[in-house]
């Protein structure tokens, strides 16, 4: 299967984000889109992945800029992947043009947030991606209607996470990219990527990342 990965441009794409949180969260904790869209138009970044024959989008990812010990850093804040498509290698694909961008604006520190009782998204952020952490939060967002997290609504919805950092290689790309630097802003381009295969445990979860 593949998918083609396309950076926010305008509030039609960002609304096209509201349905796919609504059916991995919750209405409760929908992020509006106009806030997408200014994010995205100041240094933040929002993309939506498609599946070829599908109209609607499969799949994506926000993040935006913050400061943390006196360095610029990505907090990569929701990834989120429609049910048909998980498992697919949507997520990772999303994951990695979410890092492309912060490469292309000289960040090199993404970091997100994960539930260290969901065994695949420990799967799929440690074995598939990598990362690393550092911090260990028991009760971070508070409650949270999470609709695919079931040790999160036996424990009352408290939503307990590990900080998590992009594994250090990630940095290492920029060397094999150099010489082809791309537009980084939300105004840039649509461009195909390959489904890549991976653990079921990827988007089983919809999720890397997740904040409220």
């Amino acid at each position: 299967m593949s998918f083609r990965i396309e950076t926010a441009r305008d509030i039609d794409a960002c609304t096209a984000t509201v349905p796919i949180q609504e059916e991995v969260w919750s209405g409760d904790v929908v992020v509006p889109p106009q806030l997408l869209l200014a994010v995205a138009h100041n240094g933040g970044f929002v993309a939506l992945g498609y599946a070829d024959g599908d109209e609607r989008a499969a799949g994506f990812v926000f993040g935006f800029v913050g400061i943390y010990d006196y360095h610029f850093r990505h907090h990569s804040h929701m990834l989120a992947v429609r049910e048909p498509y998980r498992g697919s290698g949507l997520a990772k694909a999303l994951k990695e043009a979410q890092r492309d961008h912060c490469l292309d604006q000289g960040i090199e520190v993404v970091a997100w947030t994960m539930d260290p009782l969901e065994a695949r998204n420990a799967v799929f952020n440690f074995a598939k991606l990598g990362a690393f952490t550092r911090e260990y939060h028991r009760d971070f967002y508070g409650p949270m209607p999470d609709k695919l997290r079931p040790a999160a609504v036996a424990r009352g919805g408290r939503a307990r996470r590990h900080r998590v950092h992009a594994p250090r290689r990630w940095r290492a790309t920029r060397k094999g990219r150099a010489g082809r630097r791309r537009d980084p802003s939300p105004l840039g381009d649509t461009r195909p990527l390959p489904g890549a295969e991976g653990a079921r445990s990827e988007d089983r979860a919809g999720l890397a990342s997740r904040g409220p």
